[in-house]
């Protein structure tokens, strides 16, 4: 089992991966916008996250991607942390 913190930090580089910046960037942004549940990503944003997630982390199932879930399940940060925590919950 993944810790939360774990992916947390996973998701974070990843997307500081994405877009370019550094965790201290995309930290602050995250700070900035309000917190995990305030940061929005789109549904490439996401994708691309989702897929570096899986590597980073040597997920031997896939994750669920942006395609799999409801808007709402990867609109922000925390959303998209409570998604992936839950499919790897339901592989263990």
């Amino acid at each position: 089992m993944i810790e939360r913190r774990a992916l947390r930090h996973a998701l974070v580089t990843g997307i500081a991966e994405c877009e370019g910046y550094t965790l201290d960037e995309v930290e602050a942004a995250v700070a900035s916008a309000g917190g995990d549940d305030a940061y929005e990503l789109d549904s490439k944003q996401a994708e691309w996250v989702v897929a570096h997630v899986e590597y980073l982390l040597g997920v031997d199932k896939p994750l669920p991607k942006p395609v799999d879930l409801d808007r709402d399940q990867f609109a922000t940060l925390a959303a998209l942390l409570d998604a992936i925590s839950h499919a790897l919950n339901a592989h263990t």
